[in-house]
C-alpha cells in the first residue's frame, strides 16, 4: 500500500471516530465503507452511489466527502486495482467490525433532480446524457450522367480532328499552293575543246525553288572547237539568268608511237616516229635525241620526242630505233573496211602495215585497230574496265586513248604466222604479190 491509500485509510478511521463520538451530528451523504475499499477503490470511485448515514450526528462525514480527488485518481491508477467488473469486498484489517457497524448506520443519498434547461434553450436537449461525437463521412457523389460524358469526349474528339486538319492544310495543301521562290545562280562553265556540249541546267546554275530538269539552256551562242568564251541563257520558268562557258584546251596529247627500223647510215624523220597523235588542235614534235650517233652503229636505241599541241599542252614519249643492216625494202599498208562489233556499241577498222624485204618477201609487220564508240558513256566504260591482258572484244595490244573522238586503239607487232591466223589464211605462200591479192580478196583496201 503506498502513501496515498494509507493516507485514505487513515482518513476513514479518523472518521468513524468522530461519528462514533457525535452521534447528535446532521445527516451528510457519503459513501459507505465498501465503496471506500482501497483495493476497489480505483473501479468502484466511477460508480458508486451517495447513500445517507443513519446516524443523525455525520457532521464529520463531510470529511469524507472533501477528500482530495487528486489522491483518489493516483488510486485510481494504482497498479493493484483490481479490475474485475464484478469485485468481491475484501475486509480492512484496520476498519474491522466498525465498518459492519457505519454501513448500518448510512442512509442512501436521495435521487438528484435533473438539471433544468436554461431559458432560451431547447427543452428537448437531453442536459444529462453523455454528448456523442459527430460521424464524419465522405459525401457520396453525385452520378454523372453517361450522356454527357459521351457528348464531351464527342466534342474533344472534334476539335483534335479539327485541330490536326489545320495543321494539315498549313503544312501539305497551303505550302503546296504557295509558289516558291525561284532562285538561279549561273556559273562559270569550262568545256574541253571539242567536247560535247551539255544540256543539264543544273551544270550551268545553281537552282534553288525548282526541279533543274524544268529549266532550259540556251547554248546556240557556245563553239566547241575554238578556245574562247562565250555567252549562254538558262530560264527556270520566267526566271533567267546569263552565264559564261570557257572553251578551252588544258589536255595533253596523246600518241601512237611507231618503231622504226632503218639501215645503217639512214636518218629518218621525227614524224616517222608517230603513228598517230591524239589532240584536240594540231601537234608539233620536237627531237631530243641526237640521231648522228644511233644511225651509224647497227643495234636499237631509245629516242626521246617532246610533243606540243596548239595551246601548248605537250608531252614527252620515248620512240625505238632500230639500225640494221637489211630492213624492208618498202611497206603494204592494207586497210579493212568499217564493221559493227557484236558486244557493244562502237564500230572498227584494221590495218596492217607489212614490210617487204629486197626480195620480195614478208620481212615484218604491225597491226592497228581503232575502236570507234557511238555515244561518250560507252567510250568510258570501256576504258575505265580495260585490261590489257582481255583486250576489247578480243583484240590484244598496246592501247591509247583518244577521248574526244570516243576512239580507243590498240597496236600489236605480227609475225607472218600471226598474220595467217589472222586473215585465216591457211598455208599462203610468202610473196608480197600473193599477200595483196589475199588482202584485197577479203575486202581490205591496200596502197
Amino acid at each position: 500500500m503506498d502513501n496515498n491509500q494509507a493516507n485514505n485509510q487513515n482518513n476513514l478511521n479518523n472518521n468513524y471516530n468522530n461519528i462514533n463520538s457525535n452521534p447528535n451530528q446532521v445527516p451528510n451523504p457519503q459513501p459507505t465503507v465498501e465503496a471506500l475499499n482501497v483495493d476497489n477503490f480505483g473501479n468502484n470511485y466511477n460508480n458508486a452511489q451517495p447513500q445517507v448515514s443513519s446516524n443523525p450526528n455525520m457532521n464529520n462525514a463531510n470529511a469524507l466527502n472533501s477528500m482530495n480527488l487528486n489522491n483518489m485518481a493516483s488510486m485510481n491508477s494504482n497498479p493493484y486495482v483490481n479490475n474485475n467488473p464484478n469485485p468481491s469486498p475484501m475486509p480492512n484489517p484496520s476498519v474491522g467490525n466498525s465498518t459492519n457497524q457505519l454501513n448500518n448506520n448510512v442512509n442512501p443519498i436521495p435521487s438528484i433532480s435533473p438539471i433544468e434547461p436554461m431559458p432560451n434553450m431547447n427543452p428537448n436537449d437531453n442536459f444529462n446524457s453523455v454528448p456523442v461525437p459527430p460521424v464524419f463521412t465522405n459525401p457520396v457523389p453525385e452520378k454523372k450522367n453517361d450522356k454527357n460524358k459521351i457528348i464531351t469526349i464527342a466534342l474533344l474528339v472534334l476539335i483534335v480532328l479539327a485541330v490536326g486538319f489545320g495543321l494539315y492544310y498549313f503544312l501539305v495543301i497551303a505550302k503546296n499552293n504557295k509558289k516558291p521562290v525561284i532562285s538561279v545562280i549561273p556559273k562559270e562553265v569550262h568545256l574541253d575543246l571539242k567536247d560535247e556540249i551539255p544540256t543539264s541546267a543544273d551544270v550551268y546554275a545553281d537552282i534553288s525553288g525548282i526541279d533543274a530538269a524544268s529549266c532550259t539552256v540556251d547554248t546556240s551562242k557556245i563553239n566547241n572547237q575554238t578556245v574562247n568564251s562565250y555567252n549562254y541563257t538558262i530560264d527556270c520558268d520566267g526566271t533567267t539568268a546569263d552565264g559564261v562557258a570557257i572553251v578551252e584546251d588544258t589536255t595533253k596529247p596523246e600518241v601512237v608511237l611507231n618503231d622504226l627500223e632503218i639501215l645503217v647510215g639512214n636518218t629518218p624523220n621525227v614524224k616517222d616516229f608517230i603513228e598517230y597523235c591524239i589532240d584536240a588542235s594540231s601537234c608539233t614534235y620536237k627531237l631530243n635525241s641526237d640521231l648522228a650517233t644511233m644511225i651509224n652503229t647497227p643495234g636499237t636505241y631509245e629516242v626521246q620526242i617532246t610533243v606540243t599541241d596548239a595551246y601548248t599542252n605537250s608531252t614527252d614519249v620515248v620512240a625505238n630505233l632500230t639500225v640494221s643492216p637489211t630492213v624492208a625494202a618498202s611497206y603494204l599498208t592494207c586497210t579493212s573496211e568499217e564493221e559493227a562489233l557484236d558486244e557493244i556499241f562502237a564500230t572498227t577498222t584494221s590495218t596492217y602495215k607489212i614490210g617487204i624485204s629486197a626480195d620480195d618477201r614478208f620481212y615484218n609487220a604491225t597491226k592497228v585497230t581503232k575502236i570507234v564508240f557511238d555515244e561518250k558513256n560507252d567510250y568510258l566504260t570501256q576504258v575505265e574496265g580495260y585490261n590489257p591482258t582481255i583486250g576489247i572484244n578480243g583484240i590484244i595490244g598496246t592501247a591509247s586513248f583518244d577521248k574526244i573522238n570516243k576512239t580507243i586503239i590498240v597496236k600489236d607487232s605480227k609475225s607472218f604466222q600471226d598474220l595467217l591466223e589472222d586473215l585465216n589464211a591457211g598455208n599462203l605462200a610468202d610473196n608480197s604479190g600473193v599477200i595483196r591479192a589475199f588482202f584485197m580478196m577479203q575486202g581490205y583496201t591496200c596502197e
